[in-house]
């Protein structure tokens, strides 16, 4: 379903490649887990249709800004306790 969805909106990369399903399924995996590191890997799987918590973790790969950002708000909180 989403092949045909990406397909018939004509989804294309900068360089003007079509957006496979698996790009579209990655990017939302990975943009919604950078946006907030804290969310439930289950969670993320159901959103993803995974019944096996394995299969989602390949799609959240933190970002270094993220990891920056949380490093940076956890030191500043231990400092300010």
């Amino acid at each position: 379903m989403i092949t045909t969805l990406a397909k018939q909106a004509n989804v294309t990369t900068e360089s003007g490649n079509q957006v496979s399903a698996h790009k579209l399924r990655h990017t939302f995996a990975t943009t919604l887990y950078n946006k907030n590191p804290k969310v439930d890997v289950l969670i993320l799987g159901s959103l993803l249709g995974h019944s096996d918590p394995n299969s989602t973790k390949i799609y959240t790969q933190i970002s270094k800004d993220v990891m920056r950002d949380v490093l940076e708000t956890d030191l500043y909180n231990m400092d300010n306790k």
